[in-house]
């Protein structure tokens, strides 16, 4: 029977099957494949090999070129693609295009030839290009007889018909450069001999000009000698310095943990400090190397990445890759091609190394798994830690979760027998929580200052932290309550007291107000305190004690700080990516309420996460926290203040339970938007109509507008979903993808922000 390939292309699209039984050899799952897709070629993924009847196989076209004798991606991580692209209910090729950065995307040589001896009537213009391809020729030799898109057609067809064979293969790029060529005569002018010898400290030149330029002569000098042989060309495949982060020069040894603890399948390992849990990391590194497997080490963000590379990276030298969105692309092949040859068997990374080629992968480490920076903010949004456990459990792989506070859903597994909740030793905060309903001094209560008094007595240093930045989160006419809004975006306006200005933090909208548009009034206060409103409390009460600011907008340079000199920053959460300061004695939250009071059944988790994270600011010191509150009571800020983490859990998973949420249940956002609000409102009314067919009251929250209704210009409306397992939730999401005219829907599975606010950077 004919052998086809199901075939997974890097476009918004499913599998599709290609005839392979031509190929020199059949194609192993995980193998690349070059494919006809419309009138382009395009590298592929090999998910499945299977024989197709003859009826079946007449339907189907050709594969090209088999590009890889061995897997390009280990057959367990195809099937985790597969499971991916079912889980998030997208196009299997939408996710290898996002989850593989390399090795899909390669340029592509393509070369046609006529086949001999065969005799079809064919176009005028189609038959003179077959007499083109009497020999073989490349795409681009080949006389221009029509425009590009028509000749890339008629080069398909009649490929499909038989008549032309199609050898395509990867490009061989090269990288050009100039060296010594033959030895040289005593018959040189001063020029050339200037050339040579500048040629001879070089090395090597990336090209004519550029030595002219170094050697300060005219082009003309070196090209003579380049025809005389003294100077010659050569290529070479192109290579790439990867810049690796820093790393520690003396890296501590790994911490002695009980073997039961590293050999576990799953372990959630929280609290201690940083630099303990990367010891602990270390020490499961070290097993998975000792017998023979690699270590991939997932990171959510470019600062952590840092920080755990500096942590751990310097054990094991030679043997570290990385992968990560800010390197060239050419980076990535080199760090790719490394892991596959198990020339490095450690890789650090963030979403783009998920995927990283370990032929025996043997330990995954997750750091913070519960942050929302593991989303991916592209379609279809995949929660990387999700992602993480499938492949750790598909390859048969250990897996090690590392975070200050653990998630409620590791928290659930352990509970249930699933993973192994490791708690290293924390000792309770110095914490001092104030009840700013009995505060008339906010932003800076008379606890709080009192405290920041005595680190200026003492000389010590201390960080504020501000729930937003910019000087304050909206402008307000005393006279009639008008507040200042973006005209694009359903957001107040920050204001920029400095500058003068308003600012969005959506769309980037500025506006100079001097009146309320409304009255005319002048008496326009500023309202919330951002950072740039705490630094100037801050100076007021602290005279000429160094102050700083630090987060998205303004860094002032903590290099004083960090030579122990004293000092206080006023900050955002920014300040959660900068190393511990040395002589912290203070660590203030003006409002814990601002993450409160978001309407997400996760807010108490993320509060709870953050003052487990700020506690860390100060290394292995034990700094007096101050914490500012309306709800001194809350369950998070008392299992903070008190140490005792499972009343905390204990009540948020009954909470979870009763309202189906994760980890009792499955959710699906679905945002619609477009610039027209009728036709947004008609549409989402329209889905929630047909959703009720099949959903049920407990399934179906909404349709509502969102709670930032628009957002640079465009006006957004949500439903969410609920299903009792995974499977039910693919049912209810099925129809709700459909697109409608004018409106663009985005199904978010797993969903992270419930409330569809935007996110705004620290």
């Amino acid at each position: 029977m004919p052998l086809a390939a199901e075939i997974a292309l890097p476009l918004a699209v499913g599998a599709y099957s290609f005839l392979v039984d031509r190929l020199a050899q059949p194609p192993q799952v995980g193998a690349r494949l070059i494919v006809p897709w419309r009138n382009e070629v395009y590298l592929g993924l090999v998910l499945s090999v299977h024989p197709v009847s003859s009826a079946d196989a007449y339907n189907l076209r050709e594969a090209i070129t088999l590009v890889d004798h061995a897997p390009f991606l280990h057959p367990d991580d195809v099937l985790l693609l597969q499971w991916a692209a079912e889980r998030y209910s997208a196009p299997v090729g939408t996710l290898l295009r996002l989850l593989v950065p390399t090795g899909l995307e390669e340029p592509l040589e393509r070369r046609f030839q006529a086949v001999s001896g065969i005799s079809t009537q064919l176009p005028p213009l189609a038959a003179r290009l077959v007499e083109q391809l009497a020999e073989e020729k490349p795409l681009e030799a080949l006389e221009p007889l029509a425009a590009e898109a028509e000749l890339k057609e008629m080069l398909s067809e009649l490929r499909d018909q038989g008549v032309i064979i199609e050898r395509t293969r990867l490009a061989q790029s090269q990288q050009r450069y100039l060296a010594l060529g033959r030895p040289a005569d005593a018959s040189l002018t001063a020029k050339q001999r200037q050339v040579l010898d500048t040629l001879e400290q070089l090395g090597e030149a990336p090209s004519a000009a550029a030595l002219a330029r170094v050697a300060g002569v005219g082009p003309g000098v070196v090209q003579r000698l380049i025809e005389l042989g003294l100077v010659a060309g050569h290529t070479r495949p192109p290579a790439a310095a990867v810049a690796y982060p820093r790393y520690a020069p003396a890296p501590s040894a790994a911490s002695p943990v009980e073997p039961a603890v590293l050999q576990s399948p799953e372990v959630a390992a929280w609290g201690g400090s940083a630099p303990e849990r990367y010891a602990l990391a270390a020490a499961s590194i070290d097993l998975a190397l000792a017998q023979g497997q690699g270590a991939l080490c997932l990171l959510p963000e470019g600062a952590l990445l840092e920080r755990a590379f500096y942590h751990l990276a310097g054990r094991y030298r030679e043997q570290v890759a990385l992968l990560h969105g800010n390197m060239r692309a050419l980076e990535r092949v080199q760090e790719w091609e490394r892991l596959r040859s198990g020339q490095a068997r450690v890789v650090f990374g963030t979403y783009l190394a998920l995927l990283a080629p370990l032929p025996q992968l043997g330990l995954v480490v997750v750091e913070e798994e519960g942050s929302d920076a593991h989303k991916l903010r592209l379609y279809p949004y995949p929660f990387m830690p999700e992602l993480a456990l499938e492949r750790a459990k598909r390859r048969g792989s250990r897996l090690l979760t590392l975070a200050a506070a653990p998630a409620v859903e590791t928290y659930y597994r352990a509970s249930t027998g699933l993973a192994q909740l490791h708690r290293l030793s924390t000792p309770l905060p110095r914490c001092r929580v104030i009840d700013l309903r009995h505060e008339p001094s906010w932003p800076l209560g008379r606890g709080l200052v009192q405290a920041l008094t005595q680190v200026q007595e003492r000389g010590r240093q201390a960080i504020v932290l501000s729930p937003r930045r910019a000087y304050a989160a909206v402008l307000v006419c005393q006279d009639c309550d008008w507040t200042a809004r973006c005209q694009h975006c359903e957001v107040s306006l920050r204001y920029y007291k400095e500058q003068g200005v308003l600012r969005c933090h959506q769309c980037g909208f500025v506006q100079t107000l001097e009146r309320c548009p409304s009255c005319q009034g002048t008496l326009l206060e500023p309202r919330g305190p951002g950072t740039g409103w705490i630094l100037e409390q801050l100076r007021q009460l602290l005279g000429d004690f160094p102050a700083a600011r630090y987060d998205a907008d303004h860094r002032d340079t903590l290099g004083p700080l960090y030579a122990g000199a004293p000092g206080v920053v006023a900050c955002t959460t920014a300040i959660l990516a900068v190393p511990p300061l040395p002589k912290l004695s203070l660590i203030a939250h003006t409002l814990l309420d601002t993450t409160l009071s978001i309407s997400d059944f996760r807010a108490g988790e993320r509060l709870y996460r953050l003052l487990c994270q700020l506690g860390e600011l100060a290394g292995a010191r034990r700094p007096l926290m101050v914490l500012q509150t309306y709800q001194p009571g809350h369950p998070a800020v008392q299992a903070f203040a008190t140490g005792q983490l499972e009343p905390f859990f204990s009540q948020e998973l009954a909470t979870r339970q009763h309202f189906r949420y994760p980890p009792y249940g499955e959710l699906a956002r679905i945002v619609l938007s477009g610039r027209d609000q009728a036709r947004v409102a008609e549409a989402a009314e329209a889905l929630g109509r047909s959703l009720r067919h099949w959903a049920s009251a407990e399934e179906l929250l909404g349709p509502a507008p969102a709670p930032v209704p628009k957002l640079r210009n465009q006006y957004l409306w949500h439903l969410i979903l609920r299903a009792t397992d995974a499977s039910r939730l693919r049912e209810l999401v099925a129809p709700a993808s459909r697109s409608r005219p004018g409106v663009r829907i985005a199904v978010d599975i797993h969903p992270r922000q419930m409330v569809a606010l935007p996110e705004e950077r620290p």
